[in-house]
């Protein structure tokens, strides 16, 4: 839409940009892109509850402005790496056990959220979490609100997730 001053006052004149939906969606490139620029945090989880994919938003929630060092691993060694040990969970860290095998892993919000996703092949509504997690070293509570859909995709099962930080609307 462009507007401009004429001889009579303002007129606005239209004009449209075809996009082809069906080509945007068959492109890779733009999926990613559409990852990198969102203010949310997505990971995308297998059938082992292990991430396979993440993006920025992801690294900057759990490692601050620093994506050099995530919960000390190298954001490469995230991939295959549960949710827990990946984002620096105090009860992964503080029991040196993965995330899904701590004493807290049986009530965890988040862990049984994947584990439903997963099972009913069903989307879960937005939760919340609150938790201490260790982003360089450092223990930091964090509220979290989430949701996971579930995605098949080379006929493997996978879970969508979706993390957003909403620790300065609850501080």
């Amino acid at each position: 839409i462009v507007s401009s001053c004429g001889m009579y006052g303002w007129e606005r004149q239209e004009t449209r940009v075809e996009i082809d939906i069906s080509a945007l969606k068959d492109s890779k490139e733009f999926l990613n892109t559409l990852l990198e620029n969102i203010d949310t945090a997505v990971f995308i989880a297998d059938e082992n509850l292990q991430i396979q994919q993440f993006n920025h938003s992801f690294l900057t929630l759990f490692s601050g402005q620093n994506h050099q060092a995530i919960s000390s691993h190298s954001p490469e060694k995230l991939v295959e790496m549960p949710f827990g040990n990946a984002a620096g969970c105090i009860n992964a860290v503080r029991e040196n056990k993965s995330c899904g095998n701590t004493s807290a892993c049986q009530n965890c919000t988040l862990k049984k959220a994947l584990v439903h996703t997963l099972q009913n092949h069903s989307s879960s509504g937005k939760q919340t979490l609150e938790r201490v997690f260790y982003i360089n070293g450092t223990p930091q509570k964090k509220y979290l609100e989430f949701s996971s859909r579930p995605i098949v995709f080379n006929d493997q099962k996978m879970i969508l997730f979706f993390v957003y930080d909403i620790s300065e609307i609850k501080s």
